[in-house]
């Protein structure tokens, strides 16, 4: 039975619900390798985890490589060196491409269930890693990050270089170069466009030695069949000395890049743990924040004092050090990068510890994460006799009214939660063992709350970061439903449960002057009809305001700091099968600006079974006790947040309802009462009523036995009292009396409901023994004064006998 006979509660629709919680855990997976100063000599190490066994395929150069990953543990495969590894890396290695595509140059990874991926690029410390996106967050635009290499001009040194790849076929890529390219063929400025015919062909473009190809963009745009496909674009350099002249120790910058639809307006940076020896050295980073609009307003808080921050460079990013947390808001979307500084920079503030040049792509507050699996490159897992690593950090960022949930393999962690001034924000900086027991490469971060985390190492004159794992959810656009009786946020709904299909899309262009962008028509379309209720898809929306007519928008508000109009389908929906589906909404204009005049939008909904209800009691020891009623219903998939309780006592007034998760209850009387209790989840599923039979005994009451007559010096006489009234299956009751005008005394039963004393008859006179009260044991309630019980202990005196003497006998 579904519905609560005795719930009372409004159809009312709870918060729009985010139907794709897209996160950097997936199946698919497309790699580039950008050109290393070492070439082919290099090696590409792939790290894959994930908190499920799965099995899955690596392809390398058309060569399938079956592996297989257990939950939280790392599967790693090494490309190369020069033939060697798993695969050799001879091809994929995209080294002598200024200008061009290489045909099936990406590495492609498919598995079973969602794994998350890494892969590093090393040759004897020199390396470069990077967290690797799955194809369902890629974007369709980017701006590129990077740094200048300042450590010398030598070959193969300080080559800024992109990488471009898709995941459909005929995807056309518009690149605006920041600078001149290294061919000088692609002017500053001006865009061009490429045409990535296969799925994992790869684009490279190089740009001039030394210099800072920051601010490049890099975009899909429409073909002339199709709309703008998903990218996956990738910063990289050949070598980079970061930030002294002097400085001669570098690594390879290596960096999948998010997407610009899921840049935030909050960031939050900590200082990278470096050991200090010498008090003269600082833990000092570098922070850039880039801007698409060159009018973003950026404010940087840091110990306390908030300025705004000036001086906009050439590229559009903004730069700081230092060596403190920091708070950057803005109020338009922004990108952040964290960099590391070459080792032995000599400069005056530089660290003189080990380290070596590294760029981190950090996540929005809007993108938090509150479960995620990282792993940590450990010497032993990664290309042997190539990494000099040897310590293991990862920060972690949060609001420090969450920390207390945060724990490191399902425990607390050992490092120290650190406040961030002004902000109601903490970071701490967790070290990695890496001997002895629990180490382990691979960490779960899990917390009730969302975190941003990043994972690197340091070594001499080395280092790797990457994200440790992060949404990437493109805030410009989303799906969303209403549910009936949720209010989840991620993309969950419940089995047979009704919801409303909702989805916005920016309200306007980006320009100077914005224009309203309004469509045509919009189809909404599901791979597989047959399990929605209605089943009458694929529904067209036809526009029917203004001329020429438009399709009317229910809404317009600010979403995630952008302005966004929405969309809905008319009526109630449900899913009578879980599953995951994809849902497609193609929309078309009129204009043909931008991504063409048609264009799809892919976003998966996960359908899960309601929980089985379930809860325990923990009885009162009677009626005057409260009972504690306590939820055992599975809190997996989704957690419930909404509760209903009948304890069947109507005579308790309003007291017989409840609406807490774990309530208690008192009585009215004695009885036997049926408690119902149903509940709902945070994706809107309603459990099935669950009722149990509760007996609730009465307060105790007492006898007390015994009365008889014996002679001084007697057998001892047994005083009896008996409980009553409870039905635990080894009751204890305590029995309080007194005897004749004494003090008060006190016997109790254990297991049992009698408890008896021995009265010894050595005087003589009348013992009466009063029982006062009764009390269950432990209790303070359950306790009953007793009228009129009482017996008497008669021990009789013996009597004198006299004895005469007789006279004159």
């Amino acid at each position: 039975m579904r519905k609560f006979l005795l719930l009372s509660i409004a159809v009312i629709f709870a918060a729009a619900a985010s139907a794709q919680d897209q996160t950097n855990k997936g199946k698919e997976f497309w790699i580039s390798y950008p050109e290393h100063i070492n070439g082919t000599s290099s090696v590409m190490g792939l790290y894959i985890t994930s908190d499920v066994n799965t099995t899955g395929v690596v392809t390398v150069n058309g060569t399938n490589i079956p592996f297989g990953v257990n939950a939280y543990t790392v599967t790693n495969l090494f490309l190369g060196p020069n033939g060697g590894g798993s695969a050799p890396n001879s091809y994929i290695h995209m080294g002598g491409i200024q200008d061009g595509i290489k045909t099936g140059a990406a590495v492609h990874i498919v598995s079973q269930e969602p794994v998350v991926v890494y892969s590093h690029i090393i040759f004897s410390a020199r390396s470069g890693a990077s967290l690797i996106l799955p194809t369902q967050v890629w974007g369709k635009e980017y701006i590129v990050p990077s740094y200048p290499n300042s450590g010398g001009s030598g070959a193969g040194q300080g080559y800024g270089e992109l990488n471009v790849m898709a995941s459909l076929p005929n995807t056309v890529v518009e690149i605006t170069p920041q600078i001149t390219s290294r061919n000088g063929l692609r002017t500053a400025g001006i865009p061009y466009q490429i045409t990535l015919v296969n799925p994992g062909d790869v684009y490279q473009l190089q740009f001039p030695q030394n210099q800072d190809l920051s601010g490049t963009v890099v975009r899909s745009i429409a073909s002339g069949t199709s709309g703008c496909q998903p990218i996956a674009v990738v910063a990289a350099t050949t070598w980079t000395a970061l930030n002294c002249g002097s400085g001669t120790g570098g690594d390879n910058f290596y960096q999948q890049l998010f997407p610009y639809g899921s840049w935030g307006k909050e960031f939050l940076t900590a200082p990278l743990k470096k050991v200090v020896t010498n008090p003269n050295d600082h833990n000092v980073d570098i922070v850039r924040v880039y801007v698409k609009d060159p009018a973003t307003v950026v404010q940087k808080t840091e110990n306390g004092t908030t300025t705004t921050l000036l001086g906009l460079n050439f590229g559009n990013y903004y730069e700081y050090s230092t060596e403190y947390p920091t708070y950057i808001k803005a109020d338009q979307p922004i990108q952040l990068m964290q960099y590391i500084k070459t080792q032995n920079c000599n400069a005056a503030g530089s660290p003189q510890t080990e380290s070596d040049p590294e760029m981190i792509a950090l996540s929005a507050v809007e993108q938090t994460i509150n479960d995620v699996t990282v792993f940590s490159a450990f010497q032993a897992y990664v290309p042997p006799g190539q990494s000099n690593v040897t310590t293991h950090y990862i920060n972690v960022i949060m609001k420090t009214a969450n920390t207390g949930s945060f724990r490191v393999n399902g425990a607390a962690p050992t490092a120290t939660w650190v406040a961030i001034p002004a902000t109601n924000y903490s970071y701490l900086k967790q070290n990695i063992i890496t001997t002895g027991p629990g180490a382990t490469p691979v960490t779960r971060l899990q917390a009730d709350s969302g975190f941003s985390a990043i994972a690197y190492g340091f070594g001499n004159v080395e280092s790797y970061g990457y994200n440790a794992g992060t949404n990437v959810i493109d805030l410009s656009h989303q799906l969303e439903v209403q549910s009936q009786y949720g209010i989840e946020t991620s993309p969950t709904v419940c089995k047979d449960a009704p919801f409303k299909f909702k989805v916005y899309f920016p309200d306007s262009t980006l320009s100077v002057s914005p224009v309203a962008i309004r469509y045509d028509s919009i189809k909404w379309s599901v791979n597989n009809p047959g399990v929605f209720v209605p089943n009458n898809f694929p529904i067209t929306v036809l526009g029917t305001v203004g001329a020429p007519p438009t399709v009317a928008i229910d809404s317009v508000n600010i979403r995630n700091g952008r302005q966004v109009a929405w969309y809905s389908l008319p009526g109630l929906y449900s899913v009578n099968t879980p599953g995951v589906y994809t849902i497609t909404i193609t929309t078309y204009r009129t204009s043909s600006e931008g991504c063409g005049n048609q264009q799809d939008y892919t976003f998966q909904l996960t359908v899960v079974e309601p929980p089985v209800a379930g809860f325990t009691y923990t009885a009162g020891k009677c009626v005057a006790e409260p009972y504690q009623f306590t939820e055992t219903t599975p809190q997996a998939p989704k957690p419930t947040y909404r509760w209903y309780w009948n304890f069947g006592d109507p005579g308790s007034g309003a007291s017989n309802t409840s609406t807490v998760r774990n309530p208690t209850h008192i009585f009215s009387a004695p009885g036997t009462y049926t408690v119902a209790y149903v509940a709902y989840t945070t994706a809107g599923c309603e459990t099935d009523t669950v009722r149990q039979q509760v007996v609730v005994d009465p307060i105790p009451s007492a006898i007390i036995d015994g009365t008889n007559t014996v002679c001084i010096n007697g057998a001892p006489q047994t005083i009896t009292f008996t409980g009553s009234g409870s039905t635990a299956a080894a009751p204890s009751y305590t029995f309080y009396y007194h005897m004749n005008a004494g003090g008060p005394l006190s016997v109790s039963s254990i297991g049992t409901s009698t408890a008896s004393i021995v009265h010894n008859p050595t005087t003589a006179g009348p013992y009466v023994y009063t029982l006062d009260s009764v009390r269950i044991t432990g209790s303070a309630a359950c306790v009953k004064q007793i009228v009129g019980q009482q017996i008497t202990i008669t021990v009789l005196p013996n009597h004198a006998i006299a004895l005469t003497t007789a006279n004159n006998v």
